[in-house]
C-alpha cells in the first residue's frame, strides 16, 4: 500500500459513511458515522508492511501498570513493539477540529507524561477472536509519543499554526501531518477529484517508517 492509496482509502471510508450502513431508497443519513477506529486499522495495515518483521503493532489496545500513585492505564491508538518492549505510542487523529485551542497544551501535558512511562513493565489482555491472553511488554527507554494528522484542514490558519510550531520542540514526543489543503471530506468532490486536489507528505511517511524501524 502506497501513500496515495492510503489517503484513497480514508476518502472513500468518508464518503461511505455519509450514507446509512443498512441502505434502503427512504432512509437518510444527517450525521456521517465516525471513521477514527477504521482508519487506526487502515493505518496499522500500512505501517505494518513497511516495518520489519520482528514488530507487532496492537490497534486501541489499553495497557496498565502499577506506579507509586496507583494504577496508570492508558489506551494508545497504535501501540508499536518489539519483542516485549514498546518501542512507540501513536495517537491518530482525522483534524483538530474539536481539540483547536487546546491541542498545544494537551501535548505538553501528554509530553511530560512519557517519562514516568519508561522502563515501566505495562501488561494487557491480547484478543484473537473469541479467546484473549495476559501479556506483559516493557515501556521502551527511548519510547516516543508520535501524534499523526491525517489533514491540517477544518482548523484557521492561526490555531494551526500554533500546533505546527511545537513540531521538533518536545523532548518525548512530535507531530507529523499526513495531507493538506483539501480536507479528505470535502462535499461537492468525488472520491477521485479529492485525491487529485490533496497534497499528500510524503516526507511524513519517511519519517514515520524511519523513526519506527
Amino acid at each position: 500500500m502506497t501513500p496515495q492509496e492510503l489517503i484513497r482509502e480514508i476518502i472513500s471510508l468518508y464518503h461511505g459513511a455519509r450514507n446509512p450502513l443498512y441502505p434502503h431508497e427512504r432512509l437518510f443519513r444527517g450525521e456521517s458515522r465516525p471513521i477514527a477506529s477504521q482508519t487506526e486499522d487502515l493505518f496499522a495495515r500500512y505501517l505494518i508492511n513497511r516495518l520489519p518483521d520482528d514488530v507487532v503493532i496492537y490497534v486501541n489496545q489499553t495497557i496498565t501498570t502499577v506506579s507509586v500513585n496507583g494504577r496508570i492505564r492508558i489506551k494508545p491508538d497504535l501501540t508499536v513493539t518489539k519483542g516485549t518492549s514498546i518501542t512507540a505510542i501513536l495517537d491518530l487523529k482525522m483534524d483538530l477540529g474539536y481539540r483547536r485551542k487546546e491541542f498545544p497544551d494537551f501535548w505538553r501535558n501528554s509530553d511530560q507524561l512519557i517519562p514516568s512511562l519508561r522502563n515501566k513493565t505495562f501488561s494487557m489482555f491480547v484478543k484473537t477472536g473469541s479467546t484473549r491472553r495476559r501479556q506483559e511488554l516493557t515501556f521502551g527507554g527511548d519510547a516516543r509519543l508520535f501524534y499523526v494528522l491525517v489533514s491540517s484542514g477544518n482548523i484557521n490558519a492561526q490555531l494551526l499554526s500554533a500546533v505546527l510550531q511545537l513540531r521538533g520542540t518536545m523532548q518525548f514526543s512530535d507531530l507529523v501531518v499526513l495531507t493538506e489543503g483539501v480536507h479528505p471530506n470535502t462535499y461537492g468532490l468525488t472520491i477521485d477529484e479529492t485525491l487529485e486536489r490533496i497534497t499528500i507528505n510524503e516526507d511524513s511517511f519517511s519519517f514515520l517508517e524511519t523513526v519506527l524501524n
